[in-house]
């Protein structure tokens, strides 16, 4: 009897340990690319005029990507028709309350996605310095 039960307890032993064997924290999900760099020409837009933002990615090839821009999209241009392209004209319009001199910051970002279930979208914050000229 007590080699029975000595038996059952390694067997639950084992299950257990099978059961629980492999468990842990989930894999970190794996990015569609890698946003390189966000380049702004020029590098500061001032009130009333645009800025080219351009977001180089690593897999800057493959026309699958489409890129998101979170900015106030009535002030996207688009570029060679579209507004989901790896560059995009912003215009830096509404700042006209600007001291002379004064420079603000725009926040706002771009989601690179390419449709692959398989891994994530990549996101990059983006700031827009917008100065008053006047």
């Amino acid at each position: 009897m007590k080699r029975d039960l000595s038996n059952l307890l390694l067997a639950m032993l084992v299950l257990f340990l099978v059961a629980n064997c492999g468990t842990g924290p989930d894999p970190e999900p794996i990015p569609q690319t890698e946003i390189l760099e966000i380049r702004l020409t020029p590098d500061t837009a001032a009130v009333g005029d645009t800025v080219l933002i351009h977001c180089v990615i690593e897999d800057s090839l493959d026309e699958r990507f489409k890129f998101y821009w979170s900015l106030d999209e009535e002030r996207l241009i688009p570029i060679n028709g579209t507004i989901t392209g790896p560059k995009i004209r912003w215009k830096a319009s509404g700042f006209e309350y600007l001291e002379a001199g004064e420079v603000t910051i725009v926040g706002g970002d771009v989601r690179v996605d390419n449709g692959s279930e398989d891994s994530v979208a990549v996101t990059k914050l983006i700031d827009i310095p917008v100065k008053q000229v006047d």
